[in-house]
């Protein structure tokens, strides 16, 4: 989300489980269980781990709007600076 959007936690959370972990479960690159709550990697996690790996590496060149709301890529880009 970016600072200039509205970010409603229940709502992202039903598009997350309704809509996108499920998409990326049928596609391989997570699995996930709803209760308990889990995501973990899939069969096919590889093929679009390349994505993280670059933006990792790459932190510090993303407009800091791009990395809000990510604690992960936040902590990152803080230590890059």
């Amino acid at each position: 989300m970016t600072p200039e959007s509205s970010w409603d936690p229940k709502r992202t959370s039903l598009r997350l489980q309704h809509n996108h972990l499920p998409k990326m479960a049928d596609a391989g690159y997570v699995r996930w269980e709803r209760n308990p709550f889990c995501v973990q990697r899939g069969p096919h996690f590889e093929e679009v781990e390349i994505l993280f790996n670059l933006i990792h590496d790459s932190i510090d060149q993303f407009p800091r709007s791009l990395i809000t709301g990510c604690e992960i890529y936040e902590e990152l880009y803080h230590d890059t600076r």
